[in-house]
């Protein structure tokens, strides 16, 4: 019979509740803002950017940035996988951005008032990461074939795909 394989990306561009620890934090994608909204004094907003795999040896840099409304003191902090704080925006007004370095695994962003901030505000967080030791082009290929063996198709696919944004579509296949 027909086999339909189909790919979809999950909408990730909302922040969901509850995600106000490490444990609970959102995932994000390179480069895709995500919409939330700090409800509270107290209110933290933990993000997850997976870093791991664009890393081919070596390090990387992750660059958050904050645009909205972003009141008072609203601020961004950005943790390695074993939790350790890397960076801590040190804005005074508006809204920030944060560029971290030497980062070797999946990071976690925060987003949070400092002492005295606001009590609420809207913001979209973008974080970004560039590939690290990996070429920007990759090419793929594919080779499909029946139960049996018996018809073959090979295709080759060549790319930008170092972000959500230029990822290449590949569709939908039948065979």
């Amino acid at each position: 019979g027909d086999w339909t394989f189909r790919f979809r990306i999950p909408d990730l561009t909302d922040e969901v509740e509850p995600n106000n620890s490490a444990t609970f934090a959102q995932e994000m994608m390179d480069g895709v803002p995500v919409s939330g909204t700090l409800s509270s004094a107290s209110d933290v907003d933990v993000f997850e950017l997976p870093v791991s795999i664009r890393i081919v040896g070596g390090s990387t840099s992750v660059t958050a940035s904050l645009t909205g409304t972003c009141a008072s003191l609203t601020r961004l902090r950005i943790r390695n996988a074993a939790g350790t704080v890397i960076g801590t925006s040190t804005n005074t007004s508006g809204c920030p951005s944060l560029t971290v370095s030497g980062v070797t695994d999946d990071v976690k962003v925060e987003v949070f008032f400092t002492s005295g901030g606001a009590s609420t505000t809207t913001y979209a967080l973008t974080a970004t990461s560039p590939l690290a030791g990996a070429p920007t082009s990759t090419t793929f290929k594919v080779r499909l074939a029946d139960k049996d063996n018996a018809t073959t198709r090979q295709d080759e696919l060549e790319a930008t795909n170092d972000s959500a944004a230029t990822a290449t579509l590949v569709g939908t296949s039948k065979f």
